[in-house]
Order: C-alpha cells, then structure tokens, then sequence
C-alpha cells in the first residue's frame, strides 16, 4: 500500500516583542493667583459720626440772640392848615362829607387827582372811600363830565392847529384841555402822595375839625 504524504502546516512567524511606550512628564499644576479683595464701600444712611478729641482750643462760635418782633405801625391821620395826612394805611372818616361837611348819603371809591400834577389826570394820585352829601355828589357827577368834555374839546383843536398850522386854533385848544382836567381834578378834593401818606387838600372846615393838629398827634 501507498501511505500518502500529508503537506505539515507552515511554521507561524515569530511576533515581535511589543515596545514600550513612552510615559509623557506630568505637567505642573498653574499656580491659582489669589482672589483679588473688592473694596467694601460705606454703608449708606444716616451715621453718627463721634467727634475726634483734639488737642487744639476749639473757638467758640456766639448764638444768635432772637430779636423781639417789632410792633406794627398805628395808622395815624391828623391834620396841617387847610390839609390832611394819612398814614400807615389810615383812611378817611365816611360819616360826614369832605366838600359840604353834612352828613354823609353815599359812600363811594374816588380816584383823587391833583391839579398840579398832570401825571394824575390821567392816573388818579390814590383811591379813597369818601362819603358824600346828594349835593357834593351830583356836583361831582356834573365837575366829572365838564371837565372830560373840554378836554376832549380842547384836544380836537390842538389836532386840528396842528394840521393847519393855525395857532388860533391850536393855543386855545392847549388851554381847554388843561382847564378841562384841573376842573376834573378838584372835584369833590384833591389829594396827592408823599411818600406812603395820603395828603387831601379841599376839604370844609367842619371836617378838618374832626383830626387834631400836627403838634397834637401822639408819635
């Protein structure tokens, strides 16, 4: 018999030895800054701040001494010659009427004017309560319209002298209208300002009675 030859499996390849890796170094460990420390502000609100004890001589500072309130000024009206004054806010006795002296019927506001003074023809000096008799106040009413009617007539022939050229016109015209504003200003009285007193002139003699003299006024 044949024994058949059975081919013997290859021998295996030797396998290398496994190299080693190498170890990478252990990195070093960053050192950590130190935390940085905020500022702490100041608490808000009201503190009570002690004073720091010194050394030096602290100056005294003087309190101030209260004044006591001074007292109001009394009104005060008297009179001097043939004129009244009134001041500290002192006004007219409205009993018994200024012009005629009787006894008073109406008591009215009056825009007083003085007849030397032509600022106050047009506005009136002060602005009295006067009581007035039926007679002083008709006379006032009519004395009123008078002397706005030959103002205002005396103005017309100033406008009219003025265009013309005409001094007959124009003279005349200039006298009307200031003779028309004194008639004005002298009804029922005349008053005029002297600082804050109230001067009235015109006035009867019965009612000058009714204020002492100037010597006789109690400052």
């Amino acid at each position: 018999m044949t024994q058949s030859t059975q081919p013997l499996p290859p021998t295996p390849e030797p396998v290398p030895p496994a190299q080693p890796q190498p170890v990478p170094p252990a990195q070093v460990a960053q050192p950590v800054p130190p935390a940085q420390q905020q500022p702490v502000p100041p608490a808000q609100g009201h503190m009570d701040v002690l004073p720091v004890p010194s050394d030096e001589p602290q100056a005294v500072v003087p309190q101030a001494v209260e004044q006591a309130p001074q007292p109001a000024a009394q009104p005060t009206a008297y009179r001097a010659g043939k004129k009244l004054f009134f001041e500290n806010g002192a006004m007219p006795h409205t009993h018994q009427c200024p012009k005629t002296g009787r006894k008073s019927k109406v008591t009215k506001s009056v825009g007083l004017s003085s007849p030397t003074n032509p600022v106050s023809w047009l506005k009136p000096a002060v602005v009295v309560e006067l009581g007035l008799s039926n007679k002083a106040n008709e006379n006032h009413k009519v004395q009123t319209a008078l002397g706005w009617t030959l103002s205002g007539l005396g103005i017309l022939m100033v406008l009219v002298g003025a265009v013309t050229l005409s001094i007959v016109t124009l003279i005349p015209g200039l006298l009307l209208a200031v003779g028309g504003q004194i008639v004005r200003a002298l009804s029922p009285i005349s008053a005029t300002k002297q600082g804050d007193a109230i001067v009235l002139s015109g006035c009867c003699d019965a009612y000058l009675e009714q204020y002492s003299e100037l010597d006789e006024v109690q400052w």
